[in-house]
């Protein structure tokens, strides 16, 4: 009788050392999340190693190191997790998301597309993935294809600015300048204090020839965003179609005080 007490009691024993190793694995994986929060990225992967270590059958734990190995350029490292992830668990649209963006940053645009329409068929009214889906047909020139993602996502948030400049995008690319226009003013009149509105605007004005618009467009995304480099050589191109020679070599020089080996901003002034 005494062994069998003995045995039942190492049983006891092991349950509850199996239940604190599930409490230290939750434990854990909070502690990760709030390291991927505070952007400690190499810290965050530590204690997602340890939790695929203990429970490999896990998918969050592989999406979420994903997202450190993606934070810190190891785009092929968060590739394998996030396809892993997905083996394990194939309807988490966020890792699709993720996967089409390492995707496309490797250059590899229709398998980003494809991960994208993955993801739009378990949701599809994603806006993140109608947006980065456009993103991927512009970089792709399927410009109406675009145009029509970014319709929808417009639909489905008409204040989301990020969609009437991207569609603006489209349409310019598309040789719908007029349009592109319409779109840029748009996103400028819901959030009057994004400078990549003036600063998209402020081209499609120059490709239309009103160059005293595009200037004026200009001088507002450098208040904006005075640290921009490319405002400055797009205003200085402007400045120089307008004759004003003095404000042309000023831009470019502040170009060279912001990026030292800025090469197009040296050509420019040499002219």
């Amino acid at each position: 009788m005494r062994r069998l007490l003995y045995i039942v009691s190492l049983i006891a024993a092991l349950n509850s050392l199996e239940l604190k190793a599930q409490i230290d694995t939750d434990r854990m994986s909070i502690i990760g999340r709030n390291a991927l929060y505070f952007e400690d990225y190499i810290l965050a992967i530590q204690y997602f190693n340890q939790i695929i270590k203990a429970k490999p059958y896990l998918s969050e734990p592989y999406y979420y190191r994903a997202i450190g190995k993606y934070s810190l350029d190891d785009l092929k490292g968060a590739e394998q997790d996030l396809s892993t992830s997905l083996e394990i668990n194939p309807y988490n649209v966020d890792a699709y998301n993720l996967r089409g963006i390492v995707r496309q940053k490797l250059g590899r645009t229709s398998e980003a597309e494809a991960d994208y329409n993955k993801g739009l068929s378990i949701d599809p009214e994603n806006i993140n993935l109608i947006i980065n889906k456009g993103i991927a047909q512009i970089n792709s020139k399927q410009y109406e294809e675009a145009i029509d993602s970014y319709t929808e996502a417009i639909r489905l948030s008409p204040k989301l600015v990020s969609a009437w400049l991207n569609r603006g995008h489209a349409k310019v690319a598309a040789k719908d300048t007029m349009g592109g226009l319409a779109d840029f003013t748009k996103a400028i009149e819901i959030n009057p204090y994004i400078s990549d509105g003036y600063a998209n605007r402020a081209i499609t004005y120059y490709m239309l020839g009103s160059f005293e618009e595009s200037l004026q467009d200009l001088n507002k995304a450098i208040e904006l965003r005075p640290e921009d480099a490319r405002f400055y050589l797009n205003r200085g191109i402007i400045r120089y179609q307008l004759d004003d020679l003095r404000g042309t070599v000023e831009d470019f020089d502040k170009v060279i005080d912001l990026e030292p080996r800025n090469a197009m901003a040296y050509s420019n002034r040499g002219i």
